[in-house]
Protein backbone atom coordinates (compact mmCIF):
# COMPACT_ATOMS: atom_id res chain seq x y z
CA UNK A 1 0.00 0.00 0.00
CA UNK A 2 2.86 2.34 0.84
CA UNK A 3 4.48 1.59 -2.52
CA UNK A 4 1.21 2.36 -4.35
CA UNK A 5 0.84 5.63 -2.45
CA UNK A 6 4.36 6.64 -3.48
CA UNK A 7 3.61 5.89 -7.14
CA UNK A 8 0.37 7.86 -6.89
CA UNK A 9 2.19 10.82 -5.33
CA UNK A 10 4.86 10.68 -8.07
CA UNK A 11 2.08 10.68 -10.69
CA UNK A 12 0.38 13.71 -9.11
CA UNK A 13 3.69 15.63 -8.93
CA UNK A 14 4.50 14.71 -12.55
CA UNK A 15 1.11 15.98 -13.73
CA UNK A 16 1.60 19.16 -11.69
CA UNK A 17 5.02 19.76 -13.29
CA UNK A 18 3.53 19.09 -16.73
CA UNK A 19 0.75 21.58 -16.04
CA UNK A 20 3.25 24.25 -14.87
CA UNK A 21 5.47 23.74 -17.93
CA UNK A 22 2.56 23.83 -20.40
CA UNK A 23 0.20 26.22 -18.61
CA UNK A 24 0.53 28.85 -21.35
CA UNK A 25 -0.96 26.32 -23.78
CA UNK A 26 -4.08 25.78 -21.66
CA UNK A 27 -7.08 28.02 -22.30
CA UNK A 28 -10.55 27.83 -20.74
CA UNK A 29 -13.43 29.18 -22.83
CA UNK A 30 -15.60 31.75 -21.10
CA UNK A 31 -18.88 32.82 -22.66
CA UNK A 32 -20.89 31.59 -25.64
CA UNK A 33 -19.54 33.60 -28.58
CA UNK A 34 -18.13 30.46 -30.24
CA UNK A 35 -21.14 28.16 -29.83
CA UNK A 36 -21.77 25.55 -31.12
CA UNK A 37 -18.08 24.95 -31.90
CA UNK A 38 -16.97 25.77 -28.36
CA UNK A 39 -19.00 26.06 -25.17
CA UNK A 40 -18.49 27.83 -21.88
CA UNK A 41 -15.76 26.08 -19.81
CA UNK A 42 -14.45 23.95 -22.66
CA UNK A 43 -10.75 23.30 -22.08
CA UNK A 44 -8.47 24.07 -25.03
CA UNK A 45 -4.97 22.92 -25.86
CA UNK A 46 -3.26 25.47 -28.09
CA UNK A 47 0.09 25.81 -29.81
CA UNK A 48 2.04 28.66 -31.48
CA UNK A 49 1.96 28.74 -35.26
CA UNK A 50 3.77 30.85 -37.82
CA UNK A 51 1.48 33.65 -39.08
CA UNK A 52 1.85 32.61 -42.74
CA UNK A 53 0.71 29.07 -41.82
CA UNK A 54 -2.47 30.14 -40.00
CA UNK A 55 -5.38 29.14 -42.23
CA UNK A 56 -8.80 30.74 -42.72
CA UNK A 57 -11.23 28.79 -40.54
CA UNK A 58 -8.80 28.06 -37.71
CA UNK A 59 -9.70 29.06 -34.14
CA UNK A 60 -7.09 31.36 -32.64
CA UNK A 61 -6.31 32.94 -29.28
CA UNK A 62 -6.04 36.74 -29.53
CA UNK A 63 -3.98 38.21 -26.71
CA UNK A 64 -5.90 41.48 -26.25
CA UNK A 65 -8.82 43.54 -27.55
CA UNK A 66 -6.54 46.58 -27.84
CA UNK A 67 -5.38 45.42 -31.28
CA UNK A 68 -8.87 46.05 -32.67
CA UNK A 69 -8.91 49.51 -31.12
CA UNK A 70 -5.41 50.36 -32.37
CA UNK A 71 -6.49 49.43 -35.90
CA UNK A 72 -9.62 51.58 -36.01
CA UNK A 73 -12.29 49.86 -33.89
CA UNK A 74 -14.36 52.06 -31.58
CA UNK A 75 -13.10 51.31 -28.03
CA UNK A 76 -16.50 51.35 -26.31
CA UNK A 77 -17.74 48.42 -28.41
CA UNK A 78 -15.09 45.93 -27.45
CA UNK A 79 -16.86 43.26 -25.41
CA UNK A 80 -13.56 42.55 -23.62
CA UNK A 81 -11.12 44.52 -21.53
CA UNK A 82 -7.50 44.75 -22.62
CA UNK A 83 -6.39 41.94 -20.29
CA UNK A 84 -8.88 39.38 -21.62
CA UNK A 85 -7.88 36.83 -24.23
CA UNK A 86 -10.32 36.29 -27.09
CA UNK A 87 -10.94 32.90 -28.69
CA UNK A 88 -12.47 33.43 -32.13
CA UNK A 89 -12.21 32.12 -35.69
CA UNK A 90 -10.14 33.55 -38.53
CA UNK A 91 -12.50 34.41 -41.41
CA UNK A 92 -10.00 36.20 -43.66
CA UNK A 93 -6.36 37.23 -43.84
CA UNK A 94 -4.05 39.37 -45.92
CA UNK A 95 -0.37 40.25 -46.12
CA UNK A 96 0.84 43.86 -46.18
CA UNK A 97 4.57 44.67 -46.46
CA UNK A 98 5.57 41.29 -45.06
CA UNK A 99 3.15 41.39 -42.10
CA UNK A 100 0.07 39.21 -41.91
CA UNK A 101 -3.26 40.68 -40.80
CA UNK A 102 -6.30 38.67 -39.73
CA UNK A 103 -10.06 39.23 -39.65
CA UNK A 104 -11.82 37.35 -36.83
CA UNK A 105 -15.34 36.63 -35.64
CA UNK A 106 -17.16 34.57 -33.05
CA UNK A 107 -19.22 31.77 -34.63
CA UNK A 108 -22.22 32.85 -32.55
CA UNK A 109 -21.77 36.57 -33.25
CA UNK A 110 -23.38 38.47 -36.10
CA UNK A 111 -20.74 41.20 -36.25
CA UNK A 112 -17.08 40.88 -37.17
CA UNK A 113 -14.73 41.54 -34.26
CA UNK A 114 -13.82 45.17 -33.61
CA UNK A 115 -15.38 46.45 -36.83
CA UNK A 116 -17.62 49.20 -35.46
CA UNK A 117 -15.91 52.54 -36.12
CA UNK A 118 -16.75 56.09 -35.12
CA UNK A 119 -17.18 58.34 -38.17
CA UNK A 120 -18.34 61.54 -36.47
CA UNK A 121 -18.11 62.83 -32.90
CA UNK A 122 -18.98 66.05 -31.11
CA UNK A 123 -19.51 66.92 -27.46
CA UNK A 124 -22.83 65.10 -26.96
CA UNK A 125 -23.21 63.25 -30.24
CA UNK A 126 -21.43 60.28 -31.86
CA UNK A 127 -22.13 58.56 -35.19
CA UNK A 128 -20.95 54.97 -35.70
CA UNK A 129 -20.73 52.69 -38.72
CA UNK A 130 -20.37 48.97 -39.28
CA UNK A 131 -19.52 47.59 -42.70
CA UNK A 132 -18.94 43.83 -43.00
CA UNK A 133 -17.02 44.35 -46.24
CA UNK A 134 -14.55 46.68 -44.49
CA UNK A 135 -13.76 44.78 -41.29
CA UNK A 136 -10.94 45.69 -38.93
CA UNK A 137 -7.91 43.42 -39.41
CA UNK A 138 -5.50 42.81 -36.54
CA UNK A 139 -1.73 42.23 -37.01
CA UNK A 140 -0.01 38.87 -36.60
CA UNK A 141 1.47 39.93 -33.25
CA UNK A 142 -2.06 39.80 -31.79
CA UNK A 143 -2.39 36.07 -32.51
CA UNK A 144 -1.01 34.23 -29.50
CA UNK A 145 -1.72 30.65 -30.52
CA UNK A 146 -3.98 28.31 -32.50
CA UNK A 147 -6.37 25.71 -31.08
CA UNK A 148 -5.10 22.15 -31.36
CA UNK A 149 -8.04 20.34 -29.71
CA UNK A 150 -10.60 20.75 -26.97
CA UNK A 151 -11.72 18.76 -23.94
CA UNK A 152 -15.42 19.59 -23.45
CA UNK A 153 -16.40 21.17 -20.13
CA UNK A 154 -13.11 20.33 -18.36
CA UNK A 155 -12.90 23.99 -17.35
CA UNK A 156 -15.56 23.30 -14.71
CA UNK A 157 -12.74 21.69 -12.72
CA UNK A 158 -11.51 25.24 -12.10
CA UNK A 159 -14.93 26.24 -10.74
CA UNK A 160 -15.04 23.23 -8.42
CA UNK A 161 -11.36 23.20 -7.46
CA UNK A 162 -12.18 23.46 -3.74
CA UNK A 163 -14.55 20.50 -3.83
CA UNK A 164 -12.02 18.44 -5.79
CA UNK A 165 -9.25 19.26 -3.31
CA UNK A 166 -11.57 18.28 -0.46
CA UNK A 167 -12.25 14.96 -2.21
CA UNK A 168 -8.52 14.31 -2.66
CA UNK A 169 -7.99 15.22 1.01
CA UNK A 170 -10.62 12.74 2.15
CA UNK A 171 -9.06 10.11 -0.12
CA UNK A 172 -5.65 10.47 1.52
CA UNK A 173 -7.22 10.68 4.99
CA UNK A 174 -9.00 7.38 4.32
CA UNK A 175 -5.78 5.56 3.47
CA UNK A 176 -3.91 7.27 6.29
CA UNK A 177 -6.43 5.93 8.79
CA UNK A 178 -6.24 2.53 7.16
CA UNK A 179 -2.46 2.55 7.36
CA UNK A 180 -2.53 3.53 11.00
CA UNK A 181 -5.10 0.83 11.66
CA UNK A 182 -7.55 3.02 13.49
CA UNK A 183 -10.30 1.45 15.53
CA UNK A 184 -12.77 1.19 12.64
CA UNK A 185 -10.35 -0.46 10.25
CA UNK A 186 -8.57 -2.58 12.83
CA UNK A 187 -11.83 -4.16 13.89
CA UNK A 188 -12.62 -6.20 10.83
CA UNK A 189 -15.97 -7.21 12.18
CA UNK A 190 -18.71 -7.33 9.54
CA UNK A 191 -20.96 -5.69 12.09
CA UNK A 192 -18.80 -2.58 12.43
CA UNK A 193 -18.42 -2.22 8.67
CA UNK A 194 -22.16 -2.58 8.14
CA UNK A 195 -22.91 0.03 10.79
CA UNK A 196 -20.45 2.43 9.17
CA UNK A 197 -21.92 1.92 5.71
CA UNK A 198 -25.47 2.37 7.05
CA UNK A 199 -24.47 5.64 8.70
CA UNK A 200 -22.87 6.86 5.48
CA UNK A 201 -25.99 5.89 3.55
CA UNK A 202 -28.22 7.63 6.08
CA UNK A 203 -26.10 10.77 5.80
CA UNK A 204 -26.36 10.64 2.00
CA UNK A 205 -30.14 10.26 2.15
CA UNK A 206 -30.55 13.23 4.51
CA UNK A 207 -28.14 15.44 2.54
CA UNK A 208 -29.91 14.39 -0.68
CA UNK A 209 -33.25 15.50 0.80
CA UNK A 210 -31.61 18.79 1.81
CA UNK A 211 -30.25 19.20 -1.73
CA UNK A 212 -33.70 18.59 -3.27
CA UNK A 213 -35.25 21.05 -0.81
CA UNK A 214 -32.75 23.73 -1.87
CA UNK A 215 -33.45 23.14 -5.57
CA UNK A 216 -37.23 23.28 -5.01
CA UNK A 217 -36.85 26.42 -2.88
CA UNK A 218 -34.80 28.16 -5.58
CA UNK A 219 -37.19 27.30 -8.40
CA UNK A 220 -40.39 27.99 -6.46
CA UNK A 221 -39.27 31.30 -4.94
CA UNK A 222 -40.31 34.23 -7.15
CA UNK A 223 -37.85 36.54 -5.40
CA UNK A 224 -34.75 34.64 -6.54
CA UNK A 225 -33.14 35.47 -9.89
CA UNK A 226 -30.02 34.41 -11.77
CA UNK A 227 -27.63 37.08 -12.95
CA UNK A 228 -27.75 36.48 -16.72
CA UNK A 229 -24.68 38.40 -17.91
CA UNK A 230 -21.44 40.00 -16.70
CA UNK A 231 -22.38 43.65 -17.23
CA UNK A 232 -22.26 44.30 -13.46
CA UNK A 233 -18.93 42.57 -12.80
CA UNK A 234 -17.20 42.48 -10.36
CA UNK A 235 -20.22 43.09 -8.10
CA UNK A 236 -22.27 40.33 -9.74
CA UNK A 237 -21.11 37.70 -12.19
CA UNK A 238 -23.15 35.56 -14.59
CA UNK A 239 -25.04 32.79 -12.76
CA UNK A 240 -24.84 34.48 -9.34
CA UNK A 241 -28.04 33.86 -7.41
CA UNK A 242 -29.71 37.16 -6.48
CA UNK A 243 -32.51 37.98 -4.06
CA UNK A 244 -34.87 40.84 -4.88
CA UNK A 245 -37.14 43.01 -2.79
CA UNK A 246 -40.31 44.71 -3.99
CA UNK A 247 -39.76 48.41 -3.47
CA UNK A 248 -42.12 51.31 -4.16
CA UNK A 249 -40.92 53.40 -7.15
CA UNK A 250 -40.35 56.48 -5.01
CA UNK A 251 -38.05 54.44 -2.75
CA UNK A 252 -35.79 53.26 -5.58
CA UNK A 253 -32.55 55.22 -5.35
CA UNK A 254 -29.86 56.18 -7.85
CA UNK A 255 -27.19 53.41 -7.79
CA UNK A 256 -29.72 50.77 -6.79
CA UNK A 257 -29.45 47.61 -8.89
CA UNK A 258 -32.87 46.78 -10.28
CA UNK A 259 -34.60 44.07 -12.27
CA UNK A 260 -36.12 45.32 -15.52
CA UNK A 261 -38.97 43.11 -16.64
CA UNK A 262 -38.02 42.99 -20.33
CA UNK A 263 -35.77 44.63 -22.95
CA UNK A 264 -38.93 45.54 -24.87
CA UNK A 265 -39.06 48.85 -22.98
CA UNK A 266 -35.86 49.82 -24.82
CA UNK A 267 -36.64 48.13 -28.14
CA UNK A 268 -39.93 50.08 -28.31
CA UNK A 269 -37.95 53.33 -28.12
CA UNK A 270 -35.71 52.51 -31.10
CA UNK A 271 -32.89 50.55 -29.45
CA UNK A 272 -31.86 47.86 -31.96
CA UNK A 273 -31.93 44.28 -30.56
CA UNK A 274 -28.54 43.57 -32.13
CA UNK A 275 -26.92 45.75 -29.48
CA UNK A 276 -27.95 43.15 -26.89
CA UNK A 277 -27.43 40.10 -29.11
CA UNK A 278 -31.18 39.89 -29.77
CA UNK A 279 -31.93 39.42 -26.10
CA UNK A 280 -35.53 38.09 -26.01
CA UNK A 281 -38.47 40.10 -24.69
CA UNK A 282 -39.30 37.22 -22.35
CA UNK A 283 -36.07 37.73 -20.35
CA UNK A 284 -35.31 40.21 -17.61
CA UNK A 285 -32.35 42.61 -17.33
CA UNK A 286 -30.45 43.40 -14.13
CA UNK A 287 -28.81 46.84 -14.35
CA UNK A 288 -28.07 49.89 -12.23
CA UNK A 289 -30.21 53.03 -11.89
CA UNK A 290 -28.14 56.12 -12.80
CA UNK A 291 -30.91 58.74 -12.96
CA UNK A 292 -34.60 59.14 -12.05
CA UNK A 293 -37.35 61.71 -12.42
CA UNK A 294 -41.06 62.09 -11.65
CA UNK A 295 -43.58 63.20 -14.26
CA UNK A 296 -47.33 63.43 -13.49
CA UNK A 297 -47.03 61.13 -10.46
CA UNK A 298 -45.11 58.49 -12.43
CA UNK A 299 -41.46 57.72 -11.85
CA UNK A 300 -39.05 57.23 -14.77
CA UNK A 301 -35.55 55.74 -14.66
CA UNK A 302 -32.32 55.61 -16.69
CA UNK A 303 -30.31 52.41 -16.25
CA UNK A 304 -27.05 50.91 -17.41
CA UNK A 305 -24.70 47.98 -16.92
CA UNK A 306 -21.40 49.00 -15.34
CA UNK A 307 -19.41 47.00 -17.93
CA UNK A 308 -21.82 47.31 -20.86
CA UNK A 309 -20.51 49.08 -23.98
CA UNK A 310 -24.09 50.17 -24.75
CA UNK A 311 -24.64 52.63 -21.95
CA UNK A 312 -26.82 54.26 -20.88
CA UNK A 313 -29.38 51.59 -21.76
CA UNK A 314 -31.39 52.32 -24.90
CA UNK A 315 -29.55 55.48 -25.96
CA UNK A 316 -28.23 54.08 -29.25
CA UNK A 317 -30.49 54.44 -32.30
CA UNK A 318 -30.07 52.72 -35.68
CA UNK A 319 -30.56 55.22 -38.49
CA UNK A 320 -29.63 53.05 -41.51
CA UNK A 321 -29.43 49.30 -42.09
CA UNK A 322 -28.75 47.12 -45.16
CA UNK A 323 -29.36 43.38 -45.32
CA UNK A 324 -28.81 41.22 -42.25
CA UNK A 325 -26.61 43.86 -40.62
CA UNK A 326 -24.11 43.70 -43.47
CA UNK A 327 -24.07 47.45 -43.11
CA UNK A 328 -25.63 49.68 -40.51
CA UNK A 329 -25.19 53.12 -39.09
CA UNK A 330 -26.28 54.22 -35.63
CA UNK A 331 -25.98 57.21 -33.34
CA UNK A 332 -25.57 58.11 -29.69
CA UNK A 333 -27.26 61.38 -28.79
CA UNK A 334 -26.59 62.01 -25.12
CA UNK A 335 -29.13 64.84 -25.01
CA UNK A 336 -31.98 62.41 -25.86
CA UNK A 337 -32.03 60.35 -22.70
CA UNK A 338 -34.05 57.14 -22.71
CA UNK A 339 -36.17 56.69 -19.59
CA UNK A 340 -38.27 53.65 -18.73
CA UNK A 341 -41.36 54.02 -16.57
CA UNK A 342 -41.85 52.52 -13.14
CA UNK A 343 -43.90 49.60 -14.51
CA UNK A 344 -40.73 48.19 -16.08
CA UNK A 345 -39.01 47.80 -12.68
CA UNK A 346 -40.05 44.59 -10.93
CA UNK A 347 -37.70 44.72 -7.95
CA UNK A 348 -34.45 45.87 -6.36
CA UNK A 349 -31.57 43.48 -5.72
CA UNK A 350 -30.75 43.25 -2.01
CA UNK A 351 -28.00 40.61 -1.91
CA UNK A 352 -26.57 37.53 -3.62
CA UNK A 353 -26.23 33.92 -2.51
CA UNK A 354 -22.94 32.65 -3.99
CA UNK A 355 -22.97 28.92 -3.10
CA UNK A 356 -26.57 28.08 -3.99
CA UNK A 357 -26.09 29.17 -7.58
CA UNK A 358 -23.42 26.47 -8.03
CA UNK A 359 -25.77 23.85 -6.54
CA UNK A 360 -28.71 24.91 -8.69
CA UNK A 361 -26.80 25.27 -11.97
CA UNK A 362 -25.20 21.85 -11.53
CA UNK A 363 -28.22 20.08 -10.08
CA UNK A 364 -28.18 17.29 -12.70
CA UNK A 365 -24.51 16.46 -11.99
CA UNK A 366 -25.08 16.53 -8.22
CA UNK A 367 -28.25 14.44 -8.52
CA UNK A 368 -26.39 11.85 -10.61
CA UNK A 369 -23.51 11.71 -8.12
CA UNK A 370 -25.88 11.21 -5.19
CA UNK A 371 -27.76 8.47 -7.05
CA UNK A 372 -24.53 6.66 -7.92
CA UNK A 373 -23.13 6.83 -4.38
CA UNK A 374 -26.36 5.71 -2.72
CA UNK A 375 -26.76 2.85 -5.22
CA UNK A 376 -23.18 1.61 -4.76
CA UNK A 377 -23.30 1.74 -0.96
CA UNK A 378 -26.77 0.14 -0.84
CA UNK A 379 -25.53 -2.68 -3.06
CA UNK A 380 -22.48 -3.17 -0.85
CA UNK A 381 -24.71 -3.38 2.24
CA UNK A 382 -26.95 -6.00 0.60
CA UNK A 383 -23.96 -8.13 -0.44
CA UNK A 384 -22.44 -7.96 3.03
CA UNK A 385 -25.75 -8.94 4.65
CA UNK A 386 -25.98 -11.95 2.35
CA UNK A 387 -22.46 -13.03 3.26
CA UNK A 388 -23.27 -12.63 6.96
CA UNK A 389 -26.39 -14.80 6.62
CA UNK A 390 -24.42 -17.51 4.80
CA UNK A 391 -21.82 -17.65 7.51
Amino acid sequence: MVRRSKYFLILILSLLLLFISLRDSFIIVKGGSMEPSLYHNDFLITYPKAPNEIEIGEIVVISSARYYIENGGAPQFSAFNNNTKIIHRVINKKEINGTWFFLTKGDNNILIDGSIICINRSQNYSLFEYNASEGVYIPEIAIESVMLFKIPLLGYVQDFALLILMGVGFFFLFFYLKKKKSNIFRLKSQEIVLKTLNRINLFLYFSFILFLSIIIFIHMNNDIFYMNNNTLAPIFYEDDLLVRENVAPEMILVNDIVIIESPKYFYEQGFDPIFWDFYPNSSYIIHRVIEKKKVNNTWFFITQGDQSPWKPDGNFKTIEKIGNYDYFKFELNETNKVFINQEAIIGVIKFKIPILSIISKNSILIFSTYTLLISVISLKIKLMKRRTLKT
